[in-house]
């Protein structure tokens, strides 16, 4: 009996539903979903449905024929039930879409490609045969065919439109064919399999190319072709196969695609000893004062586990800290423990706990760093990209310095420079060039033989680049926030020029080809730099590409996500645990606590408030610390530098040359062998045999790259000093809570080191606009949470903390229209927003907050803190320590804990420490924060509490770098709505009455 239309709908929207959760379902973090039906989908999908695996094709095939006419009257008749639905499916608001009713259609168009390598009568590239041999479709084809060429793009467009509305949720699309259309969407999913695709991160890593990179699918060919010869072939039989056969092209798309959008994670197998390695990051601050610091960094197994490790010193081996510091890596040791010299000079030596293996890195004359954004720093790379940020570090030997800036002139945007000599921590000896991008290959000015002008040479001729701005964290990588866009930078040799084409994505029209919002031509080859900023885009997706005058298609694209604190990433929200400081915990003081009770602290908020009682103590009316500088010693720990005659410092590489390896009928088993610098590591690929060599050299006679491009014509880097602190603030509001990471990210864009993180970390939690969830044993930073929409009155007006972003500001100014807006710009921290008065008309969600003296009043004085506290044993020695000295603010180096008060004990991480008369008795130790080591010392000592107070101003200070710990110090903030304000060698806090002065001074002191 034949099934009735509306059934044959039904049963086909089912599948869809259950493709949806066996292919796409939701995951913790972003990664690539793929659309291949392999083993583990197949047998999710036919669980859900009900069927045994091995009629799962057939039933596949059954369901899409129920909704396609095969026997219509053209192509546009064939697909019109799919058409229709979908046509339903984008009326729908995002928020009620499941998946588009694409998926067992696009699943079976998979099955087709995967077929199409078996042979078996047909030829290789016969796709649409295949598709109509897995459909059970004997017929005339005709309109099948057609009708996929007509509307396929809209299917597969669909599919990737509902993965990015859903931020990564359900994964990251694939389904980009850059070249083959329609044929090129449904190969790009089977063709590289899931083995195969661990693997490709290994060739990532042997190409130098970084996580994310958008390169043309012909300029991975060379490197890959190397890869693919290697012995053992790295690629399993399948693959090989392929890339012998016609498949290259293919296969080079897919890679490309791959490359995209990895995140620099790895699976690491055994005898993957390659992929382990040391290497340095690079910070440069201006905060507070011009900083730039080296630090060691490892490329290891298992980067996100924390552990124990070993590095050897100029002392010998010591123990240091391997921690998570982006995917793949991990930090070694404290960043500012290291001193630069022995770093750019010495043998770096790690040995892993975890693994047992030991890596290493030697030093090099001329390094470059490259600027990664999810690292928050510049990682040393081998080689750089063409136009990505770079820092170029030269050993100062005339000829080389020379050489480098003879490169830069010729092939660098305009806009670079050097540091002066020593600026922030410069090691005597080496030059620092800022500002670097490479738009062009340097050609003939690095000859072969040069091993050290390497690292100036681009991966590729063609390249397109999204950078700068400020990249946001979060489920899905590739966001940046609206008020501060990245430039797009574009490459290409094609001496015919090439099109950079902008095309929104939430706006395209299905019924033509899209349309794009803004287009740049370039009539030869060269460069282009676009700056987004110009585009006034609003929050959402966009596709930026790059096409070649001589080709059909575009060879790279970037999605480009638009977002700011109007759009919060509800996902990542959603994967954070709340955060509450109860009261009931006096360490809520410091951090949130996972002690459940009445009284919680939220931002402004104060749940369950106790009634105010406010206690009066006298605030010393004058600074009496002493303002002298700190006699503590910086140590520093240096590794082993190399000798005189090294490399490093005569230039003359000592280079070992693998040996030639033939199969039995004499050719060499490999096109090239390695040839290594025993000293600095740095390779050089050599011809295995002469007529390769030969040909080499010819080719070395007359380079092949492009005429340099006119770099004057380019809009030249800006290098103005000016701190983003209020679209920080918004990125904070769009990711709404976050891990450290995050925090760092967000942080970075300020400025990447650890002083900007510690100092945001405070002053926005000081103003109310974040909450903390410490290690309730080290009080490291876990979590962050942004506070609700609170207004609190202060002496300006009702200052807003917590979730204000601009939508949300106007909205209740719309709202009440007697409501007025004052804004005071701090130099230090994000604009503090005031309204004249609390709204007459709230809008959802808005809050009102109390009083900084009942916000005070909620607090446990100071010694409650301290006992709760906690303990660990004492060692009987300890090297780097320093105690607290209330008198003079400062820390002093000391030999011993032997007294009461708080300390410092420095290694490869410091550690914040305090110690009672009770802790003395018991051999014990508390561990503590920084601030609160310090107020704490004062009052184990029984001295005045580290502040003053002039009544008259209205003013309360502590000394610099000694800032009111916790809540302590939001309850001061509060009473302005601004931050401490830094003058001499104070902090100040503004418009504290003489009541929350003598409150706060009373718990200080108690």
């Amino acid at each position: 009996m034949r099934r009735l239309k509306s059934e044959l709908i039904e049963e086909y929207l089912r599948w869809n539903g259950v493709l949806t959760d066996a292919v796409y379902p939701e995951i913790p973090s972003a990664s690539p979903a793929y659309l291949s039906l392999d083993t583990e989908q197949r047998s999710a999908a036919a669980a859900g449905l009900g069927l045994d695996i091995e009629v799962f094709e057939s039933s596949l095939a059954r369901c899409v024929r129920g909704v396609l006419n095969l026997d219509g009257s053209g192509p546009t008749d064939t697909y019109r039930t799919l058409n229709l639905e979908l046509g339903r499916w984008k009326r729908l608001r995002k928020a009620e879409r499941g998946a588009p009713p694409v998926l067992p259609l696009l699943a079976l168009l998979t099955v087709a490609a995967e077929r199409m390598a078996t042979g078996d009568g047909m030829a290789e590239t016969n796709f649409y045969g295949r598709a109509c041999e897995v459909l059970e479709h004997r017929d005339d084809r005709r309109h099948f065919e057609q009708g996929y060429r007509m509307f396929g793009e809209r299917y597969w467009s669909a599919l990737d439109r509902w993965l990015e509305d859903n931020d990564g949720l359900r994964g990251l699309p694939t389904a980009v064919a850059v070249g083959h259309r329609f044929v090129g969407l449904p190969i790009s999913q089977v063709l590289i399999r899931e083995a195969d695709r661990d693997r490709l991160p290994q060739f990532f890593i042997y190409a130098g190319f970084p996580p994310g990179a958008a390169v043309p699918p012909k300029e991975l060919e060379p490197a890959f072709d190397r890869w693919m010869a290697s012995e053992p072939c790295p690629a399993s039989p399948a693959l090989l196969h392929q890339w012998h056969s016609s498949g290259k092209q293919r296969i080079l798309e897919s890679v490309a695609a791959v490359l995209a959008t990895w995140n620099g994670h790895i699976v690491h197998r055994e005898g993957d000893d390659a992929l382990l390695q040391a290497s340095l990051a690079l910070n440069i601050g201006q905060f507070p004062r011009p900083r730039i610091e080296f630090s060691p960094i490892a490329y290891l197994a298992n980067a996100d586990e924390a552990r124990d490790g070993e590095i050897k010193t100029d002392r010998g081996w010591e123990p240091v800290d391997l921690a998570p510091f982006a995917t793949g890596i991990m930090r070694i040791g404290d960043q500012q423990a290291f001193d630069n010299t022995s770093l750019l000079e010495g043998i770096l030596e790690v040995r892993d706990s975890l693994s047992g293996r030991s890596i290493g890195r030697s030093p090099r004359r001329v390094m470059i760093f490259r600027r990664v954004d999810h690292a928050g720093a510049y990682l040393e790379a081998e080689q750089t990209m063409l136009g990505e940020d770079v820092v170029v570090v030269v050993r100062n030997q005339p000829v080389m310095t020379t050489k480098v800036e003879k490169i830069l002139q010729a092939c660098a945007r305009p806009g670079w420079g050097t540091y002066p000599e020593g600026y922030g921590g410069i090691p005597v000896g080496w030059t620092v060039y800022h500002s670097v991008q490479i738009l062009s290959n340097p050609g003939e000015l690095v000859p072969n033989a040069s091993l050290d002008l390497r690292a100036l040479v681009p991966l590729t001729n063609s390249q397109l680049l999204v950078s700068g701005g400020l990249g946001l964290p979060g489920s899905v990588r590739g966001k940046w926030h609206r008020l501060a866009l990245p430039e797009v930078r574009a490459v290409s040799d094609d001496p015919n020029g090439f099109t950079v084409r902008l095309f929104d994505l939430e706006m395209q029209e299905d019924d033509e080809d899209p349309m794009p919002l803004s287009e740049w031509r370039k009539r030869d080859a060269g460069a282009l730099v676009i700056a987004l900023s110009e585009e006034e885009l609003e929050d959402g997706n966009y596709r930026v590409e790059l096409q070649p005058a001589g080709s059909a298609q575009a060879v790279s694209a970037i999605t480009i996500r638009v977002r700011s604190g109007d759009r919060v990433d509800a996902e990542q929200l959603a994967k954070s645990d709340p955060v509450d400081q109860f009261l009931d915990d006096p360490l809520s003081v410091l951090s949130a606590s996972e002690v459940v009770g009445e009284r919680s602290v939220v931002g402004g908020l104060v749940m369950e408030p106790m009634p105010a009682v406010v206690r009066n103590a006298h605030p010393p009316a004058s600074a009496h610390w002493k303002t002298g500088r700190s006699e503590r010693r910086k140590l520093t720990l240096a590794i082993a530098t190399v000798p005189p005659d090294s490399c490093l410092y005569t230039g003359s590489h000592h280079t070992a040359i693998e040996t030639v390896e033939f199969a039995p009928g004499g050719r060499p088993l490999t096109p090239y062998v390695v040839g290594k610098c025993s000293e600095c590591g740095l390779q050089r690929r050599f011809p295995s045999t002469s007529w390769q060599a030969k040909r080499r050299s010819n080719r070395g006679q007359t380079p092949q790259s492009s005429s340099p491009a006119r770099m004057d014509l380019l809009p030249q880097i800006t290098n103005e000093e000016k701190m983003g602190w209020d679209v920080a603030l918004d990125g904070f509001f769009h990711c709404g809570a976050g891990t450290p990471a995050a925090f760092e990210r967000l942080a970075a864009f300020l400025e990447p080191s650890a002083l900007m993180v510690h100092h945001l970390t405070r002053t926005l939690s000081s103003l109310g606009h974040i909450e903390l969830m410490r290690d309730a044993h080290t009080f490291e930073l876990k979590g962050w949470e942004v506070g609700p929409s609170v207004l609190v009155p202060t002496s300006r007006g009702w200052f807003l903390t917590g979730h204000w972003p601009s939508s949300l500001v106007k909205s209740q100014l719309a709202a009440d229209p007697g409501l007025t807006i004052q804004r005071y710009v701090h130099p230090e921290a994000p604009t503090s927003r005031f309204f004249n008065r609390f709204p007459e008309q709230a809008v959802d969600g808005v809050q009102e907050g109390i009083s900084a003296i009942e916000f005070a009043a909620q607090l446990p004085v100071l010694s409650q803190v301290i006992d709760a506290l906690p303990r660990v044993s004492a060692p009987a020695r300890a090297t780097g320590l320093s105690v607290f000295d209330p008198a003079s603010a400062k820390w002093q180096d000391t030999e011993n804990m032997a007294l009461k008060g708080g300390y410092r004990m420095r290694s490869f991480a410091t550690l914040d420490l305090l110690r009672s008369q009770d802790d003395l008795d018991r051999g014990t130790m508390a561990v503590s924060t920084v601030h609160l080591s310090k107020h704490a010392t004062a009052l184990l000592w029984g001295a005045e509490p580290l502040l003053a107070y002039d009544e008259e101003r209205q003013v309360l200070t502590v000394p610099l770098g000694t800032n009111l710990p916790g809540l302590y110090e939001r309850a001061a903030v509060l009473a302005s709505g601004l931050a401490p304000l830094a003058t001499g060698g104070s902090l100040s806090y503004l418009d504290v009455s003489p009541e929350l002065a003598g409150h706060i001074t009373y718990l200080l002191s108690n």
